[in-house]
């Protein structure tokens, strides 16, 4: 058997292997070259660039002393070529790579971006609209209210005494409440027209479209049975529970009106029940 071994950039070349040989070589070296198929003649060709060794190619024959000095120049000069074909395709997988990668961010990107937006929307306790959604959205209903004709309604729900409740209650109970009071009004305003949200401290806004005046009282006074109904011990309460005021407001919208004077005056009749005993609806239009 004749060889010839040239390092880093120089093939490397068997000839005149027995057939066993060219067996054992090809099954040490890879068992993919050739399948497993024996090879009388067998050139490897390293693929080097900028100093490191990237891979190799292999030429083989089933031919004892296939390739002469001029074929093995030949099969020299080619490895420059299929460097770069190989970088080529390395570089391609990793930009393929780093596409996939940019796209998975983007997409994780996109729903961190959806996840704030929907987070700065809601409030953090009781996880209906905060204040300041609530208004911008509420005043858009308000205009789809005036648009289509139909009656517009806002109420002021507000959590009886609720400061005292806290005090002697504590902070946790108090939160309790008012997360049974937001699921209370998520069931009980639950069509595609209307939108609830938290003022602050125990105090719920509710903006309705569509229904009669008479509609919106009943609906307002059910609430209010709602939440007796919850039956939330509160010893300091005439009612023994936790009960809620209520003011609504009902209007025809014409087009000018303004969303936070309409709460303003729901605000107003909502005081007005309070001030009467709580645990009541006081309604009418906005003066």
């Amino acid at each position: 058997m004749v060889k010839r071994r040239f390092e880093n950039d120089e093939l490397y070349y068997c000839g005149e292997m027995s057939g066993n040989e060219g067996e054992r070589y090809l099954i040490e070296t890879s068992d993919q070259l050739s399948e497993n198929r024996i090879a009388e003649s067998v050139v490897i060709m390293p693929l080097v660039r900028n100093g490191e060794i990237i891979g190799v190619y292999s030429i083989q024959s089933k031919l004892r002393n296939a390739y002469d000095k001029e074929k093995l120049e030949i099969i020299k000069n080619l490895a420059p070529f299929i460097t770069i074909a190989v970088e080529n395709a390395i570089l391609d997988d990793k930009i393929k790579k780093n596409l996939e990668k940019n796209r998975d961010l983007k997409q994780q990107i996109k729903q961190l971006d959806n996840k704030i937006m929907i987070e700065s929307r809601l409030d953090g306790l009781t996880r209906v609209y905060n204040k300041e959604h609530f208004f911008s959205s509420s005043q858009q209903l308000l205009q789809k209210s005036g648009l289509s004709r139909r009656q517009f309604g806002f109420y002021v729900v507000d959590v009886d005494d609720f400061t005292a409740y806290n005090d002697y209650y504590g902070v946790a109970e108090g939160d309790c409440v008012l997360n049974a009071l937001a699921e209370q009004l998520s069931a009980h305003f639950k069509s595609g027209n209307q939108i609830l949200g938290r003022y602050g401290g125990g105090r719920f806004v509710e903006a309705v479209v569509g229904g009669s005046v008479g509609d919106l009282v009943v609906k307002g006074q059910l609430l209010i049975e709602r939440v007796k109904a919850l039956a939330i011990p509160y010893e300091k309460s005439p009612h023994g529970t936790i009960t809620v005021s209520v003011g609504l407001v009902y209007l025809m919208p014409e087009g000018q009106e303004d969303i936070k004077a309409i709460f303003r005056c729901a605000e107003n009749y909502m005081d007005k029940a309070r001030e009467d005993g709580g645990c009541q609806l006081r309604h009418g239009k906005c003066r």
